[in-house]
């Protein structure tokens, strides 16, 4: 039958080239869907890395990084690392519902396509808007640890504010995917947003990267914090504890 039907009505360069364009038209959402997967793919590996860094620290923390602060960070990076997750299963079944539909030999087969699509958009909207509030979250108190050191160690403090602004505009893309009609494959200046949202991941990793680098070691924290340190404030008060971090900070060096 479709043999037929091409015979009959694609006689010309014309129309040839109209039937290309569309069947590249009716493959474009499964080639989307393909796409945002990929990038949602690097995505999770970006938060797992970032996540269970986190996790590695707070094993290696000395008394004073041990700090609701920083309990609350690993609970954060382990929920964008949920979302992230959640966001790829959601990808992959909505490329799976919009391959179905493409392909449906069936009035049926398609309408199941077309529900189980829209379900997990439905469902990738509401992992966007978990995820965004989160990255909210994390970017406040990134603006605030550097407002905070601001006096203290103004390279640091410089590091932090950047992280906490390149958090928001995560935050502002991530909230924008889950209110755009065509969610996080909207396309904003040739990228679509899980694209932005990788670009920032990456960004964000290299700013954590290079604001360990200014804190430097535990060892290098412990001598800024002892009795001979160089800090202005939060210096140790108690020699128990200071002996205690750096036996712990030796052991680790």
């Amino acid at each position: 039958m479709k043999v037929a039907w091409l015979v009959a009505n694609v006689t010309t360069p014309a129309t040839a080239h109209e039937y290309a364009v569309l069947r590249i038209q009716t493959k474009l959402p499964v080639f989307a869907a393909v796409s945002e997967g990929i990038l949602t793919a690097i995505d999770v590996a970006c938060k797992y890395a970032g996540w269970n860094q986190m996790l590695v620290d707070e094993a290696k923390a000395l008394a004073f990084q041990k700090t609701w602060a920083q309990d609350v960070r690993v609970t954060l990076g382990g929920a964008l690392y949920v979302g992230a997750m959640g966001t790829g299963v959601g990808n992959v079944v909505k490329a799976y519902g919009t391959w179905r539909n493409l392909y449906a030999t069936g009035m049926a087969e398609r309408i199941a396509g077309e529900r189980l699509a829209e379900r997990a958009g439905i469902a990738l909207r509401m992992a966007g808007a978990l995820t965004a509030a989160v990255s909210g979250v994390v970017a406040m108190m990134d603006l605030a640890d550097g407002a905070k050191n601001v006096m203290v160690k103004w390279e640091l403090a410089s590091l932090q504010i950047l992280s906490g602004a390149t958090g928001a505009i995560a935050t502002v893309a991530s909230f924008w995917a889950a209110l755009a009609t065509d969610g996080s494959a909207t396309l904003v200046a040739g990228l679509s947003l899980t694209g932005w949202g990788v670009v920032l991941a990456v960004v964000l990793i290299a700013l954590a990267i290079a604001i360990d680098h200014v804190k430097g070691d535990n060892f290098v924290q412990w001598l800024e914090r002892c009795f001979w340190g160089s800090l202005p404030s939060g210096r140790y008060t108690d020699q128990r504890t200071e002996q205690a971090d750096f036996n712990e900070a030796m052991a680790s060096v």
